[in-house]
């Protein structure tokens, strides 16, 4: 659902209580003032509260409860849903350049989005819509929707579910809505944020935010596993609150409401320290705008959605639109950058302009059966991510909106550089025949502690329907600039959905979720995207609630996953390859580049062409003193054609230098034996025996030697520097034992030597590796 909101945070409170500097922003001109009555919201731990049950009363709040969501233009609004109806109605309007055919039966196309884990999520019977929204951690997925919420491992069991309001926390009213969350690899938790609208301008009750986080990265129920504050807002309601993060705040944007529409705004929270305690809540930075947000050209931003961080980063990004419920065509959208002062405070940066395609407010989406129609929302957006897409070499943010288009309506997206006027790329997800509209969009960006991969890969997923065709939940994907994939059908419903908000429009949506898998298989060339989204079943009448939920994963296109080489020094010349094809793949090639021991990389070669792989496999025959670095691309097969979809990550491995390699001082025996590299060593009983290679060029170099009962101990020396001390002593024979010699945070040139410090004990040296990763 939708509502506006104005976040003035325990500022006063709490910058007394620190003697913090109050928060300051760029200064934005025409920048509007806050009506006077209002008063900054503020933070507080939740906890029961005293007093009699809240309510809402007066016009705007029955609207409110009616159509879920609010509009600066009541009457305009309901003019420019009528004018979207009627230019439907006259001619559908062709379907942009870059839009996604349809497919026909329900299918998974070649090149398109596969299903991976997938469930029927939670649902409630009581209200409508659904505000289906979820987010994917390294352990669990998070499902938030009215008035439910669903705590999932990695395959879809349910761990805990309740009450929305029991989520929020104590003091919360049943007349919660509009959840949102996101999972942070930053700080590894998830972020919540519930709207609680149980009052409404002048009657004597307030409303609030409710704020929540994870204590840790697995939670196990929706309770004791979270911690719970909530901003008031007073009889101000802060309405469609979205949810967003930097690396040093948690942003929620809101349209607020008083009962008149006031102005849009964002208000922001310190994150948590690192610990599975609940701090106190006066020891938050906390804030939000000084004044409603403003667009570049200085009239009123509408929705503004901070955008989820995937790779952690002190700027934060917040995105914004005109409001476009009064039906007029608009074509920007504008970002905003969102730092930290040295104050600890958030300092907002002046809007910055993304031109895109003209867009307007979309008509209400047909279902057959049935005169009523599903509401697609006015043309604001609903959800962003932002992070590092690969192919561009840029942050980018992706987001999307419902606007008028195709058979009707089409989810325009976006990738835009945001504080800067780039706009990377953009599009429609579009049909001649059906309706497109509840999208969300997100990235395959994998980021999890020091791993960070892919991020040039998108899924969208919708809803679509038509006057021939029930709701469908479906999904398009496209990797960097090919052409989007073709619908791939996710879920049907078996029939039209009608239920108390008809007879004439039905609330349906009013989001979904997508969220990039911080989890997913870091060796693969592509990531994974787990999408939310509405569907219903068959209505029985008008007064009940038709709606389901669904989550599903999915990897965007046909992939491969490198399996092997695993160890990063061998002890043999030879050693296995391995790979696995997914989604549709067919084929792989597998390639290498070389680095000698002395020396840096080469280019490409090809060491396996368009070969199968359910799974596959070969025999690398590698030479001593050499880095090898793999990576392997998925094929498929569509149309007669061969399809190429990017190359994975490398995988490095080292074939080490022989013992012959090293030079030798006076002491030293070469010895030829079975189980050793190449089937020979040297060995010493002498105190301070050396054996040295000069013109390393390395990042870490390991020393192959053999340990036992009566062997004795050795140092070792970088450019004569040492660097350790070992005792080679085992209670029982080992061979091929790889020691540390060095290691370095860049590639450094130099000479290795290796002191014996034992004397009459046995010193067995069989091989150098020298790796150039």
């Amino acid at each position: 659902m939708h509502r506006s909101k104005r976040v003035a945070l325990l500022v006063g409170m709490v910058l007394l209580a620190v003697g913090l500097a109050a928060p300051t922003i760029a200064a934005q001109t025409g920048r509007r003032s806050w009506p006077g009555r209002f008063s900054r919201p503020q933070l507080q731990a939740a906890a029961p509260r005293p007093g009699s049950p809240r309510h809402v009363a007066g016009p705007a709040a029955k609207l409110f409860r009616q159509q879920r969501y609010l509009v600066p233009d009541q009457a305009g609004y309901e003019r420019g849903k009528s004018l979207a109806a009627a230019r439907a109605g006259r001619a559908r309007q062709q379907a942009r350049h870059d839009a996604s055919p349809k497919v026909g039966p329900p299918r998974i196309a070649s090149g398109g989005p596969d299903i991976g884990p997938n469930w029927q999520g939670v649902d409630d019977a009581t209200v409508t819509p659904p505000d289906t929204t979820g987010a994917v951690g390294t352990t669990r997925y998070i499902e938030l929707v009215n008035d439910q919420f669903a705590i999932y491992d990695r395959s879809g069991n349910p761990l805990s579910t309740g009450g929305l309001q029991a989520f929020a926390g104590p003091g919360a009213t049943p007349d919660v809505t509009d959840p949102q969350v996101i999972w942070d690899p930053g700080t590894k938790r998830f972020y919540a944020v519930v709207l609680d609208f149980s009052g409404y301008v002048g009657d004597g009750t307030e409303n609030d935010l409710y704020v929540l986080f994870s204590r840790t990265a697995s939670p196990n129920n929706g309770t004791t596993d979270w911690c719970k504050y909530f901003l008031s807002y007073g009889e101000f309601l802060p309405d469609y609150p979205k949810l967003g993060d930097s690396s040093a705040f948690w942003m929620i944007g809101s349209n607020l409401f008083a009962p008149d529409y006031i102005g849009s705004d964002v208000a922001w929270i310190s994150k948590p320290p690192s610990g599975t305690g609940c701090p106190p809540d006066d020891s938050f930075h906390f804030g939000d705008l000084p004044g409603p947000l403003t667009l570049d050209d200085g009239s009123a931003a509408s929705t503004p959605v901070p955008a989820n961080q995937i790779d952690s980063n002190g700027t934060g990004y917040v995105v914004a639109s005109p409001d476009s419920s009064d039906g007029d065509p608009h074509t920007f959208v504008d970002t905003y950058t969102v730092t930290k002062n040295k104050y600890g405070n958030a300092v907002f940066g002046a809007p910055v302009r993304h031109d895109v395609t003209s867009y307007t407010m979309p008509p209400s989406a047909p279902q057959p059966g049935t005169s009523a129609e599903l509401d697609t929302l006015d043309g604001r957006l609903t959800n962003a991510v932002v992070a590092f897409d690969p192919s561009t070499s840029k942050t980018a943010l992706w987001t999307q909106h419902t606007v008028a288009g195709g058979a009707g309506s089409e989810v325009d997206w976006y990738e835009i550089v945001p504080g800067t006027n780039a706009t990377l790329r953009d599009g429609a997800v579009a049909d001649s025949s059906l309706y497109v509209f509840n999208g969300a969009i997100s990235p395959d960006r994998l980021v999890s502690g020091s791993t960070s991969r892919y991020g040039d890969t998108f899924v969208v997923g919708f809803d679509t329907s038509s006057s021939a065709d029930d709701v469908r939940i479906q999904m398009v994907s496209q990797w960097a600039n090919k052409p989007m994939s073709a619908f791939a059908d996710v879920y049907d419903s078996p029939g039209f959905n009608e239920d108390f908000t008809c007879p004439t429009t039905c609330r349906w949506g009013d989001y979904s979720g997508a969220s990039p898998d911080p989890a997913a298989n870091a060796s693969s060339n592509h990531g994974v995207v787990w999408l939310a989204n509405q569907w219903n079943v068959s209505s029985g009448d008008s007064s009940d609630v038709d709606w389901r939920t669904y989550v599903w994963a999915t990897h965007p296109v046909p992939y491969v996953i490198l399996s092997s080489p695993t160890a990063a020094f061998q002890t043999a010349t030879q050693f296995g390859v391995d790979w696995t094809l997914g989604n549709q793949a067919t084929a792989a090639d597998v390639r290498y580049r070389r680095a000698p021991w002395k020396g840096g990389f080469g280019g490409y070669s090809l060491f396996q062409s368009q070969v199968p792989g359910s799974p596959g496999s070969a025999t690398f025959n590698g030479s001593p003193g050499n880095t090898y670095c793999l990576s392997a691309q998925s094929y498929d097969s569509s149309g007669g054609q061969t399809r190429p979809w990017g190359f994975t990550g490398e995988r490095c491995t080292v074939v080490p230098l022989d013992d012959r390699a090293l030079g030798a001082s006076s002491g030293w025996s070469r010895k030829s034996g079975a189980g050793f590299f190449q089937n020979t060593y040297t060995q010493t009983t002498g105190l301070g025996k050396t054996l040295s290679r000069g013109s390393i060029k390395a990042r870490t170099i390991k020393l192959m030697v053999e340990t036992c009962p009566t062997c004795g101990s050795i140092k070792i020396y970088w450019n004569n520097v040492l660097q350790h001390s070992y005792s080679l002593h085992a209670t029982s024979v080992h061979k091929l034992v790889y020691l540390l010699a060095a290691k370095f945070k860049s590639v450094k040139t130099g000479t290795l030597k290796v002191v014996t410090t034992s004397s009459g004990k046995l010193v067995i040296i069989d091989g150098l590796g020298v790796s150039a990763v």
